[in-house]
Order: C-alpha cells, then sequence, then structure tokens
C-alpha cells in the first residue's frame, strides 16, 4: 500500500473581472493584488516542494559514480508521457524531440534483460505503491553498450492522491574514469550552492547532531558554523509535537514539515517553519524559513516578490523600504542590528524619527525630489542606534510607481560606514596631528631624502616644504657636529631602530638653535628600511617653560597664592623692613574651621573649589602691598606691612571672620565655614621670622579652643600653655615607657538589690612628688599627640588581667567596663587586639567587658561604627558615656549597638530637689528602656538620688554613695563583700 503523506496541492481561481459600472483604480488594485498574493502562496509551495525534491535526487546521487554526461526528464504518469533534455535523448541514442513522448519510447531502448525490471518498478511508481523509482540498465548496440542510472521521484500529485508528475534524472556511468575531474567541479558546484544557498540550511545524522551548516543558517541562528558542529539540532529547532525528531515511519526521499520555534542565545523565540528530509546515507537535512519574513513578503509587488525576499533574507547590507509618507514598511535584519531595534519598534514610524539632526535635513533636501526621480545613490546619512549612539550609513534607493506613475514605495539599501567614517577620521586626525603638533616632523625615504615635512618644521627652521623635499637633512647641519657624531647617531639608529638627542641645526635665516630630536625607522613587511621619521622641538622654548616652572614652584597650585617657601621669604624681607624702618608688621595665620567635614561629605574637588573661593575673598579683603598665602590643606596666612595701629589689625581680623563666615555655594551646595585667626605683631611679640610664624600660629590655635570663628592676638601666656602640652606630651611619652600609670576601679551597683554586678576601670598618672593626676588632666594632650593609642593598649591589657585574677581568686562573674577613645576606634590593628583580651577572659557566667564611648563617637566616620558593630557580634557590650552631654540623635542611636546609656553626673546631681535635672534624668531612663537598652547613673552620692534613681526604675549606679575607685585589692574586697 501507498505511505499515506499529507499534501498541498495548489488551487487555482480565476482572475476578478471589472464591474459593469466600472471599479476605482484602488479597488482594482486591490483586486490585483490579492491575485498576486495567492499566485505567491502558490509559488512559494511549489518552490518548497521543488527544492525537496531536487535535494533527495541530488543527495542519492551524490552517493553514486557521477560522470559529466547527466539529463533531467518530467513523467506525465497518467498520460504516459515523458518530457526530456537532450542528454536524456543522447543517451537512450534516440534522435532529440521537442515537447512530450510516450515513456514506452525510451523504455524500448533498454536492453531486454533491464527493460522487465525498469517498467516493474514503473509501474508500481504509476500505481502509488512508492513515491521513489531507482534503477541501473543498458542501452546501445550490443558491442558498445553504455551503463545507465536513473532515479525519480513522486513531485506532483492528483486530487485523489495518485501520482500526477515524477521528476528524475539519469546519468551516464559508462564514462567514469575519464570524469573524475568533471566530478570534482561538480561537487564543487553543488557545495558551492549548499554554502550560498539563499535559505538555511541545516545537515545532521541520523540522530539530529549538526554535521554541517550553511553561510544562511550559521546568519539565522546567530553562530559560526565551527561552535554549532556536533551539537544537536534541537536545541534550535522544536516541534512542539514530536519534541524536534523524526516521526517513526519517516523514510528516505520523504519530506517531514512542522512549524515550531527557532531558540538561540543571542535572539528571541523566532517562529520558523522546517522541512527535513533522510537522506539516503541516513543524514538528515533541514530547510528553515522564517514565517515572519514570509508573511510580510505577501506586501510587495509580484514582479519583485522573489528579489525583495533574497535581499531581505541574506543582504549583508542594511535594507528598508518606506511609504509614500516616509514611514518604515519593511526592515531587514541587518539594519535591525545595526541599530539596535526591534522590528516592531520601526515598522509604521517616521524615518526622521531614527535619524540624526544631520540626517533629517538631508532626508527633508532629498526624499521629494526621489519621489519624482525614482533614483538615488550614495547618500550619507546619520541614523541613531537606539543606544543613542550614530550610525553612519552610505543610503541607495530606487522607487516603486504604480501603473499611473505615481509613486508606490521605496527600497533602500543601507552600507555601514562607521568604521570607515572612524578610518577616515583617524587618518584625518594623524592628518591635523602631523600638520598642527607643536613639534616640527620630517619624513625622508629610505634613501635619506625628505618627503614631507609639517607646519611646525616650517614655523621652526623657516624653510617652506618646496626649500627641502627632494633634499637631505645634511642641509640643516650647522657643523657643531663632528664626523663621529653623525656616526654614532646612525650606528644606533640602525642598531636600536631609533635614536634621540640634542642636535644643534641651522635655520633658513642661518640662525643656530638647539633641538632635541628623535629619529625612528619605519620597515616594511619584509624588514627593509621604507622611512625615517624625525621629531623635533626647539629646545629654547624648552628652557623658557623650565624658568616659568621654578616660577611657579612658589606658587600654590591650587590657588595661585604664594606657597610656604615664597611666604617665607616674604616674611623675612618684611621684618628686616620693619626693624630697619621702626614699622609695625602683622603676622596672620588662618585656619578653617571643621573643613575636613566638608571633604569627607561633597569630596575634594568641593573642598577644592571651597578653598579658591576663600582665597579669592581674602586677597579681596586686604591691601594690595599685603601678602595672601596658602601655606597647605586648609590653612592660610597674611602679612600686612606698615601697620600704623594695632586697630587696624584688630578690624582687618574682624573684616576676615566675616568675609569667610558668608555663605559661598559649592558643587551645588549652599556652605557656611568659619574661620580661626591668630594674629602676632613683630617687633612686638617676636623680632625673628620663624618665631613671629609660631606665634601668630599659637595664637590661632587658642582661637580655635576659645570657641572657633574668632581671632585672637599672641599673648605671652600661649607660650607658658603651649610649653605646658610640650611638657605634658614629653612626660606621657616617659610614663607610657616607665610604666607610671595605675588603674582604679570603682564598683557598679544594681540599685534595687544593692549586689555589685561589675567596675569601670579608671587610670591615674603617677607623677614624682606629685599628687596622680585624673584624666581630665591629661587625656586630651594624649590624644591630640596619639599617645592615647598606647596608653589606652596599657588599659585594655591591665584591665583584663585583674579581672582575669579575680576570677581565679574566686570572685562570681563582673562586668570591667572601660573608655575609650575615637582616636582608639581609628587605630589600625586597634580592633583585633580588643578582640584578642576579650577570647583570654574567663567564659563563666557574668564576666564580660563593656566599652565606654562618648556621644561624640557616634557621629564620626562609618568606619567607627563598624567596629562597635564588630565588637557587639562577638559579646562586647558597649555603653554611651556621659549621655546627654553630647549630641547624638535618637535616631542614630536606635540604629547603633548600644546595649547601656550611662546618665552623667552633671544630671543626677541635686535630684530630686532639682526639677530639670529630675525630668532629663527620667526621661533618659524611659527612653532608654524603650530601645531596651540598661540604664547606669553616675555620680550617686545620696540616698535621695538613689531612691529617686529606684522609683524610676535606673537599672545600676556608681559613685561615692557606694564607694569611691579603689585599687585592685581593695575593690576586690567590696566586691565579695
Amino acid at each position: 500500500m501507498p505511505r499515506s503523506r499529507a499534501r498541498s496541492h495548489p488551487q487555482k481561481t480565476n482572475a476578478p473581472k471589472t464591474s459593469s459600472n466600472g471599479d476605482s483604480d484602488v479597488v482594482r488594485l486591490q483586486k490585483e493584488l490579492a491575485q498576486l498574493k495567492i499566485r505567491e502562496s502558490e509559488l512559494l509551495d511549489e518552490r518548497w516542494r521543488l527544492q525537496e525534491t531536487l535535494g533527495r535526487i541530488a543527495a542519492s546521487l551524490a552517493s553514486s559514480e557521477l560522470t559529466p554526461l547527466m539529463g533531467a526528464w518530467n513523467w506525465y504518469v497518467a498520460t504516459g508521457e515523458v518530457e526530456a533534455g537532450e542528454e536524456v535523448y543522447r543517451m537512450f541514442d534516440l534522435q532529440p524531440q521537442a515537447g512530450r513522448v510516450p515513456m514506452e519510447r525510451f523504455v524500448s531502448a533498454i536492453h531486454p534483460e533491464d527493460a522487465a525490471r525498469v517498467r516493474i518498478q514503473l509501474d508500481r511508481v504509476a500505481r502509488g505503491e512508492t513515491d521513489v523509482y531507482e534503477a541501473s540498465f543498458h542501452t546501445g548496440p550490443r558491442d558498445r553498450p553504455r551503463t545507465l542510472a536513473g532515479r525519480g521521484e513522486v513531485y506532483a500529485w492528483q486530487e485523489d492522491g495518485s501520482p500526477s508528475v515524477v521528476l528524475g534524472m539519469v546519468q551516464d556511468l559508462t564514462g567514469y574514469h575519464v570524469t573524475v575531474q568533471a566530478l570534482t567541479e561538480s561537487e564543487s558546484r553543488l557545495q558551492q550552492l549548499f554554502t550560498n544557498a539563499a535559505d538555511p540550511i541545516v545537515i545532521t545524522d541520523g540522530k539530529g547532531n549538526i554535521t554541517d551548516v550553511n553561510a544562511a543558517a550559521c546568519s539565522l541562528l546567530g553562530e559560526e558554523r565551527s561552535a554549532l558542529l556536533g551539537r544537536s539540532y534541537t536545541e534550535f529547532l522544536r516541534d512542539e509535537r514530536t519534541g524536534g525528531g523524526m516521526p517513526a515511519n519517516a523514510r528516505p526521499g520523504t519530506p517531514f514539515a512542522w512549524e515550531g520555534g527557532l531558540h538561540t542565545s543571542t535572539r528571541a523565540s523566532l517562529p520558523v517553519e522546517v522541512r527535513i528530509s533522510i537522506l539516503p546515507d541516513g543524514r538528515w537535512m533541514a530547510i528553515v524559513r522564517d514565517i515572519t519574513g514570509r508573511k510580510r513578503a505577501q506586501r510587495a509587488l509580484e514582479q519583485y516578490a522573489r528579489e525583495v525576499q533574497d535581499l531581505f533574507d541574506n543582504a549583508p547590507c542594511g535594507y528598508h523600504s518606506l511609504d509614500a509618507g516616509g514611514c518604515f514598511v519593511r526592515v531587514n535584519r541587518t539594519e535591525l542590528a545595526w541599530l539596535g531595534y526591534e522590528e516592531k519598534e520601526l515598522l509604521g514610524r517616521h524615518i526622521s524619527e531614527f535619524l540624526s539632526l544631520s540626517g533629517k535635513d538631508v532626508f527633508a533636501r532629498n526624499y521629494d525630489s526621489f519621489m519624482q526621480s525614482g533614483s538615488l545613490r550614495d547618500l550619507e546619512m546619520e541614523f541613531l542606534r537606539k543606544d543613542g549612539s550614530v550610525l553612519y550609513a552610505l543610503v541607495n534607493a530606487s522607487a516603486v510607481f504604480d501603473g499611473h506613475g505615481r509613486f508606490v514605495m521605496s527600497r533602500s539599501s543601507m552600507f555601514d560606514m562607521t568604521e570607515l567614517r572612524a578610518a577616515q577620521q583617524q587618518l584625518r586626525r594623524s592628518a591635523e596631528v602631523f600638520e598642527h603638533t607643536s613639534d616640527g616632523i620630517i619624513i625622508a625615504d629610505s634613501t635619506g631624502h625628505i618627503t614631507a615635512v609639517n607646519k611646525a618644521f616650517v614655523h621652526i627652521t623657516g624653510y617652506q616644504p618646496e626649500d627641502v623635499i627632494g633634499k637631505t637633512p645634511r642641509m640643516f647641519s650647522s657643523g657643531r657636529h663632528g664626523r663621529s657624531f653623525y656616526q654614532d647617531m646612525w650606528d644606533g639608529l640602525m642598531r636600536k631602530g631609533s635614536w634621540q638627542g640634542e642636535v644643534w641645526d641651522r635655520t633658513m635665516d642661518g640662525k643656530m638653535i638647539p633641538l632635541w630630536q628623535s629619529i625612528s625607522v619605519v620597515r616594511d613587511q619584509t624588514g627593509k628600511v621604507s622611512e625615517y621619521i624625525a621629531v623635533f622641538s626647539d629646545i629654547s622654548s624648552l628652557k623658557q617653560t623650565q624658568d616659568e616652572l621654578v616660577r611657579l614652584a612658589y606658587r600654590d597650585a591650587l590657588t595661585g597664592l604664594p606657597n610656604r617657601s615664597l611666604f617665607a621669604d616674604r616674611v623675612k624681607q618684611a621684618v628686616e623692613h620693619s626693624l630697619r624702618h621702626g614699622s609695625q608688621l602683622g603676622l596672620m595665620m588662618l585656619d578653617l574651621d571643621r573643613f575636613k567635614v566638608i571633604n569627607d561629605t561633597l569630596g575634594h574637588p568641593a573642598g577644592d573649589e571651597l578653598l579658591r573661593a576663600i582665597a579669592a575673598r581674602l586677597q579681596q579683603s586686604v591691601r594690595s602691598e599685603d601678602t595672601v598665602a596658602r601655606l597647605g590643606g586648609d590653612e592660610f596666612a597674611i602679612l600686612v606691612v606698615d601697620v600704623p595701629d594695632l586697630w587696624d589689625l584688630t578690624r582687618l581680623a574682624q573684616k576676615l571672620v566675616a568675609s569667610v563666615s558668608r555663605p559661598v555655594t559649592v558643587a551645588g551646595h549652599l556652605l557656611t565655614i568659619s574661620t580661626s585667626i591668630g594674629v602676632a605683631v613683630c617687633p612686638d611679640d617676636a623680632v625673628e621670622p620663624e618665631a613671629l610664624i609660631k606665634a601668630a600660629d599659637m595664637a590661632m590655635y587658642d582661637a580655635k579652643e576659645g570657641g572657633r570663628n574668632l581671632s585672637r592676638f599672641y599673648t605671652a601666656g600661649m607660650t607658658e600653655k603651649a610649653n605646658q602640652f610640650f611638657g605634658t606630651e614629653n612626660g606621657l611619652r616617659r610614663a607610657l615607657e616607665q610604666g607610671d600609670f595605675e588603674l582604679v576601679y570603682q564598683p557598679q551597683f544594681h540599685l534595687e538589690s544593692g549586689r555589685a554586678v561589675g567596675v569601670e576601670a579608671l587610670i591615674r598618672w603617677k607623677r614624682e612628688g606629685d599628687a596622680a593626676w585624673l584624666p581630665s588632666e591629661f587625656i586630651q594632650v594624649a590624644e591630640e599627640t596619639g599617645l592615647i593609642n598606647g596608653i589606652g593598649e596599657w588599659v585594655l591589657k591591665e584591665a583584663c588581667r585583674v579581672l582575669r585574677q579575680w576570677q581565679s581568686l574566686g570572685l562570681g562573674g563582673i562586668n570591667m567596663a572601660l573608655n575609650l577613645s575615637v582616636r582608639q576606634l581609628r587605630h589600625d590593628g586597634f580592633v583585633d587586639k580588643v578582640c584578642r583580651e576579650f577570647d583570654m577572659l574567663p567564659r563563666a557566667d557574668g564576666f564580660g567587658l563593656e566599652l565606654e564611648v562618648t556621644e561624640t563617637a557616634l557621629q564620626v566616620a562609618p568606619e567607627i561604627v563598624k567596629a562597635l558593630e564588630v565588637f557587639h557580634e562577638r559579646g562586647i557590650r558597649i555603653a554611651v558615656d556621659d549621655f546627654g552631654t553630647g549630641y547624638s540623635s535618637l535616631s542614630s542611636l536606635k540604629h547603633l549597638p548600644v546595649d547601656t546609656l550611662k546618665i552623667d553626673r552633671s544630671f543626677v546631681h541635686g535630684i530630686p530637689d532639682d526639677k530639670d535635672n529630675a525630668a532629663i534624668t527620667s526621661a533618659i531612663i524611659a527612653m532608654g528602656h524603650s530601645l531596651g537598652m540598661k540604664i547606669i547613673a553616675e555620680g550617686i552620692e545620696g540616698s535621695a538620688e538613689r531612691a529617686f534613681l529606684m522609683e524610676n526604675h535606673c537599672d545600676q549606679g556608681q559613685g561615692y554613695y557606694f564607694a569611691r575607685p579603689l585599687a585592685a585589692d581593695q575593690c576586690l574586697a567590696v566586691l565579695r563583700s
């Protein structure tokens, strides 16, 4: 029985006639277009079937012994007639005849022993028992027989499913050995047909693994051929009904068609129609067609349908069509890829929406005339890609007119000129650089004769190009260099490929000038010297630049003000002038208050902008004979010469403070900054430049300590204060080296039960012959000098040592509280040191470590907060010391890892009689508890204070009411009691 198969049969449609009352042109064109669409559908379907049949026959014959002599024939089964080419007649030794002839005419020419077998196969095809006919047989004289091979396949069927037309080919295998070369050429042509086929074609093995693809398939799949080989075609093409595989009853020569989706990593799912055939050798051949493109092709005129479709699918250039209004009606994939748009984003929209301003102007100037002329060639236009970049394109277009000469649509091809344009621009830039660089350039050929010079060469030497081209550089010789100089130059040039050094040459007017010259050798691909390029500059200009750099060395690069070196020189000269002429000299040191905050928050560019603005204000505030300098960072200095009265300096200082504090807009922010000014006077305060600067500096620091945004004149007490500061600093250094510190411990008690629950470690400085100093007397100096880091590390280790000792003596769980400085938290490695000490503490219940920080520490850099979070995660408690005296916000307090609030003694003092303190204290307790924190009150000195705190549910307390700070052994006794 013949195999069941689905067949598509073209339907005949009569063309519509013109109505009796006469249709309009539009209606008639619509009807004709409908006919064309129907005919196009028929032609496309016929094309598919023809491609499949030819593919199967060609694949079958590819495995046989091909010869150059080959012919094709069509067998019309119903009539039993054959239509064959001349080659078929010659192979059967028959006279060629035009038109159709009976099949029997060819069969009768076959040797009798073969004819019966051939007739049986033909009869089976005619009866529909098989779709394929294949046989070998002999024809011609007995003494010179021909060996022929024939193959046929049903190409068309009648309405009842019986065969209608069989397409076949006949080959002469007799001359195989003499036609091998022809076979090779034929295989090459077939491979070219496969490679360059308009439709994507995929060849797989019997398991569906890709063995070959053509260029169109690579383009469609978006990958190189090498990346596709060996992969299953179902990665890209999948039929939901079969999973992408062949049906069970598929056999060679019978195509299997389905619609599915194309999936690649570079594009979204694309609907496609796939027709797969099993070749005689078991391989599969899949022809893929984009259904979307086929549907759009129906809008084109019938006479251009095939050509436009091929161009649309395979053209390496961009392609689009516009209607009479200039709107997109078609765009090919290449152009879409170039522009970065999906097709739906372009169709129906005017082309000017996707053109730059220049492109719109070109379109507007040319489109109307193009609609008249119908042709446009080599027009450069600028398109805008979706990402905003420009696509430079070369556009060629032709118009489509209807039968009345009216413009219907345009068809345009475009080529991406972006790389070419960039290359041209690079060449132009190179030419511009060559012409406009400040260095002179000479290009010479391999013989040393000059071929080109630039404008800088003309400017430096005075020679015009026509004066030197064709000559050698020897014409510029100054005579100052001997033969050995040039010999060394050429030896180095040939050995290294380049040379540079100082050369004296002579200009057009005979002047000798020093040049710094670099010469390079250019070689071709064979390594042979092709050119020499010499680049030189006039060293005299360089020396002038060096002089300018020396001058700039005495100016601040940011503000243009004199720098520290120049200012020191002017102070020296001004002091000498003041002493010589008996005049007064004022020196002011200015430092901007909290400038670091602006740098940290807005960035250094904003800080630089602010410094320039302040520098301008300072210059505007003083006389022209005075000097404003920037010494570095946010530090400025002003030298005021010939001061008639000290009140003049006072008024100037007040003027400067007011000027600096005026709001200034920086980086889009309105900022207000203040300054602290120190003033010293010569000869009253100092007669040496260094001493005068130091006096003004001390006065400035006194102004900062006095509250900032003010000025202070130097006094002798400032020197004494400075000496005290340095004395304290030196004493702290010795104390740290010699171990002159000690810790005392003040117990902390649970207010309700009176039970000791912790201690606070407090440092004391033991000074020889003097009472021990409290932290308030030396901690500030330690922080300003950085000694706090070493002192804090000692406190940490000593306190943890005592806590471990107490535990070894049988003391129950006690919490040890230590005070921390912001500088310690910022110090590298401090967090690790605390964690290491904490890890060595006993792990018994109640033993722990609590770090106390002031409210100010909660307002600083994020790294401080991060350090506190690390401590909290390790189980180290965090307490806010002296709470209420700082400026922490409830918002920051809520988000920080704070466990304990310590109420400052200033709020505890006098309660409950002091109503303000009582209200503040109760509010702190309530707020802290609402945030889940423990509350400790400091400075409890009486029972009334304790009672009030207990009534308001304060957790713990410390103070003289319970115990003073004690030595370690005394504190241990109290804790045990």
